[in-house]
């Protein structure tokens, strides 16, 4: 039994709460998530977010050097690597990866 208390000690060191309400759901609490999202850093003077992965695309907002961004996903165009991200105030769109960190 010690083995298997050791087992499941491991198990639930996922920094999730351990199922112990008597079913076999796993409903774990949504906000006791430990999850962290990747972010980028803006590293270029003033930089256009866009509402798509394109210099034509229209502009969703502008922000500055130092600016930390969350990352959401990226996409190769023609003209570069994209990064899908969201601002602090909560808006999102597209950025050039040359202007930016990489995920991290």
């Amino acid at each position: 039994q010690t083995q298997i208390d050791e087992i499941m000690a491991v198990l639930d060191n996922d920094g999730t709460t351990p199922n112990t309400n008597g079913n076999d759901n796993n409903t774990d609490d949504p906000g006791n998530s430990t999850t962290t999202s990747q972010t980028v850093s803006v590293t270029a003077d003033s930089v256009n977010i866009r509402a798509s992965a394109s210099t034509s695309a229209s502009i969703v907002t502008t922000v500055s050097s130092g600016t930390v961004l969350t990352y959401l996903d990226q996409s190769s165009q023609s003209d570069g690597v994209w990064y899908n991200v969201r601002t602090s105030g909560g808006s999102t769109g597209w950025i050039r990866s040359d202007l930016c960190s990489s995920p991290r």
